[in-house]
């Protein structure tokens, strides 16, 4: 990375005019608006710096292959040293205070460390929007990918291979999690998977009589009400053979025999040919010709080609200006092409017509309790047939069904519980809210019947994506890591005297999320999602305190949290029903600044408060330094409505600075 200020103030550093480069800091700043205040009240290259590091790697990597922690000591020790043996404040974001604090515990370790060093070195340590626990987001950035919020510049193949390759990502995977009045982690809807394989197709009695003008042909499964085409291709050899060399993969009912309740066991085949069909072509010639509106439609086409074209043109520029041409930042991705294309879309639907078709089969009677089957089915011509042929052909498909992935898969050392409260029942109801810990809080809008199961830390989610090797990956560079990055250094205090935390509250923020099985062409060989955000999820309790959006559970500013503090800690629970074994609760003093006025509260330990976090952390995580109290002098100030990345634009946190 680059050294110094310059590489944490602007993702984009170029020289170019005034007005381009204001534009382009404004959108890609980090600490640029930080390192200004600082500045303007005084600070100068002597006693302000910086230690970037590279994001993408865990921090035992980091000092193996760049002795990043050594450096970064040496640099804090010259610092000192310039400014008259003045110590340190360590102003650490996001990620950054995990690395801080990891470092921290390496400096106490250090044959030239040790806490005579941090006590003579360190002032503060100031965590800014701190995942101290880790954050539900990074688990799904790892299944559906993660585009870092340059959804501009990268595209979904290379979010997906960016979130699944990061050796990092599971530097922020939550360890830890709220042990009641919290949404799960991770849902997962509770069904099974019916995968289908087709044999080679000998196409002859449906095209034969087509002669030299053989067209491309597409294959179109639909089972129940989901439906999977591939590309068009086109026949070969003598018999006109077709070889699909995917399998289809759908989600199907949680147990056999498949239910026939509303055709969720009925599978057809298609063969579709390119264009539309005579009726087709019919209908929307009229539509076109007596459409009264067809002016208006075609200004309104104009107007979309016009918008495309100017927001198009808008993204290379701006692709060209950060990475380059679009065939040099593409680079050379192999493996990586669309997975599936579901037949929903309004240009395959206007693309293809049918050919050739089956008529519905009731697997329930093929599967009849077996999770494999092989059955031939009669896809018959469309239209006008021969009295003379049979004009159909028989398609081999080979079925296999897959259980609903187990939740007894996960284990302790993914997700464990903290934060447990004194009194649930009594401090909701004080507000208004009911207990609704026991059952799962989420349901279907569609289908009230479906079950849907919660897990801790995701590990089934995981294992039913088939990536298991993460699970190497963590023991390799995390759990046998003893500085504990996701333990020791995430959870424990930190040593040092003082912390400053602060970070943005009252935003809606993703606490959890609903998978489901994905409909998709199953490949060798090609980075795929087996799983996709269950869209229909809905809450079933609680609706006031948390909302489902696409699949993404969300905290919201009347969600309950119980105030951690050091009697509140991962193995420790407070009996308020025995006083006299119950050790005394801590008064936890906060500042909360709003839009109107600065606000001093005195929370009480195991107190039940109505808030959320800052839109990308949430609240039980940025609040858990609150357990530090005792170790260390633990202050925190709570900033209303401060996102978590542009917290570092925010004037109340430059003010507190």
């Amino acid at each position: 990375p680059i050294e110094g200020l310059h590489g944490v103030d602007y993702l984009g550093q170029h020289e170019r005019q005034f007005l381009v480069q204001n534009l382009i800091n404004a959108s890609t700043y980090v600490f640029g608006p930080v390192i200004k205040v600082l500045k303007r009240v005084g600070y100068t290259d002597d006693n302000l710096d910086a230690a970037p590091y590279d994001w993408r790697i865990p921090p035992k990597v980091l000092e193996e292959r760049d002795r990043y922690f050594s450096r970064t000591m040496r640099r804090v020790e010259d610092m000192y040293r310039r400014n008259n043996n003045t110590p340190v404040v360590l102003v650490c974001h996001s990620m950054g205070c995990r690395i801080c604090h990891y470092f921290l515990n390496f400096a106490l370790e250090s044959p030239n460390g040790g806490q005579a060093w941090l006590d003579e070195h360190i002032h503060t340590y100031m965590p800014v929007g701190a995942p101290h626990l880790g954050a539900p987001k990074a688990l799904r950035g790892i299944v559906d990918g993660d585009k870092m919020g340059l959804d501009a510049f990268l595209s979904d193949e290379e979010g997906l291979i960016l979130g699944r390759s990061l050796g990092s990502a599971l530097f922020l995977l939550p360890h830890l999690l709220p042990s009641r009045n919290a949404a799960p982690n991770v849902v997962l809807r509770t069904e099974g998977a019916l995968a289908v394989t087709v044999s080679p197709i000998d196409c002859r009695e449906v095209l034969d009589e087509l002669g030299s003008d053989t067209p491309k042909i597409q294959l179109q499964i639909k089972y129940g009400d989901k439906v999977l085409r591939t590309g068009f291709q086109q026949p070969v050899g003598e018999n006109l053979t077709i070889h699909f060399s995917q399998t289809f993969v759908f989600p199907a009912p949680p147990i056999l025999p498949l239910s026939s309740e509303g055709g969720l066991d009925t599978l057809t085949i298609s063969l579709l040919q390119p264009g539309l069909d005579k009726a087709a072509k019919a209908a929307y010639k009229k539509l076109d010709r007596y459409s009264c509106t067809a002016p208006l439609v075609w200004i309104a086409n104009y107007v979309v080609v016009m918008l495309k074209f100017i927001l198009f043109g808008t993204y290379l520029f701006f692709r060209r200006v950060f990475r380059g041409s679009p065939e040099e930042a593409r680079g050379d991705l192999p493996g990586v092409q669309d997975i599936f294309d579901v037949a929903d879309d309004t240009t395959a639907k206007l693309a293809s017509s049918i050919l050739a078709e089956s008529a519905e089969r009731h697997l329930s009677t093929v599967l009849a309790g077996d999770h494999e089957a092989k059955f031939e089915i009669d896809v018959m011509k469309k239209g006008r047939r021969s009295y003379f042929r049979h004009q159909s052909v028989s398609v081999s498909c080979e079925l296999h069904f897959a259980n609903p992935i187990s939740k007894s898969r996960e284990i302790d050392s993914v997700c464990s519980a903290i934060a447990k409260p004194i009194n649930p029942a009594r401090d909701m109801a004080r507000h208004g809210l009911k207990d609704t810990t026991d059952g799962c809080l989420v349901t279907s809008k569609k289908d009230e019947h479906v079950q849907y199961e919660p897990t801790a830390g995701g590990k089934s989610l995981l294992f039913g994506e088939g990536m298991n090797y993460i699970f190497d990956v963590m023991k390799d560079n995390y759990d046998s890591d003893p500085l504990g990055p996701r333990t020791r250094s995430a959870k424990d205090p930190p040593p040092v005297k003082r912390v400053k935390a602060i970070y943005g509250v009252n935003l809606p923020t993703e606490v959890g999320a609903v998978y489901r099985r994905a409909s998709l062409f199953l490949e060798s060989g090609k980075l795929q999602r087996l799983h996709e955000l269950d869209k229909s999820a809905t809450m079933k309790k609680n609706k006031d305190a948390y909302k489902i959006q696409n699949g993404i559970i969300m905290e919201l500013k009347t969600s309950p949290q119980v105030i951690v503090g050091p009697n509140l800690a991962e193995d420790r629970t407070y009996n308020h029903s025995d006083a006299v074994l119950s050790p005394p609760r801590s008064v936890l003093p906060v500042r909360l600044f709003n839009s109107q006025a600065e606000v001093k509260e005195h929370l009480t330990e195991g107190e039940l408060v109505l808030r959320c976090g800052d839109g990308t952390v949430p609240y039980w995580s940025l609040q858990h330094c609150r357990t530090w109290q005792g170790a260390c002098d633990v202050s925190i100030d709570e900033i209303e409505g401060a996102e978590h990345r542009e917290i570092l634009a925010n004037s109340t946190f430059h003010k507190i600075l």
